[in-house]
């Protein structure tokens, strides 16, 4: 085995239920299993060319909130979300989506969301 291999599964066994956690505040636990499996498949294929410019967990966890950014961004997520509403909810959601109900502005996007939806503390472990 060599020890990029023996660095990977240490990485996994250290990072998995971490970035999986992570993943499930993020897009919710319906999304997190399969976006934790892809932030590992990212890892193990960019693992040789991690230079160490930043620590290893600032790394990992870029890594994880890029494909979660990716995966909210992606038009079929929001239509996956609004498939698990409720019937007698969707319509109401539908008519607000676009805009804030209380402001009219424009809704924000999934990156704003997600940076004002997230605890601080985390977002600075990524700084």
């Amino acid at each position: 085995m060599s020890d990029a291999a023996i660095n990977f599964q240490i990485i996994h066994d250290e990072f998995r239920s971490k970035i999986q956690r992570y993943l499930i505040n993020l897009v919710g636990e319906f999304e997190a299993e399969d976006l934790t499996q892809e932030v590992f498949i990212k890892i193990s294929r960019a693992l040789p060319n991690f230079r160490g410019d930043s620590k290893l967990s600032t790394w990992i966890y870029r890594i994880a909130t890029n494909t979660a950014l990716d995966r909210l961004r992606d038009p079929k997520f929001e239509r996956t979300i609004a498939n698990e509403l409720p019937d007698d909810s969707d319509a109401g959601v539908l008519e607000i989506e676009d805009k804030d109900l209380w402001t009219g502005e424009k809704a924000p996007s999934p990156e704003q969301h997600f940076f004002h939806k997230k605890d601080w503390s985390v977002i600075r472990i990524l700084s």
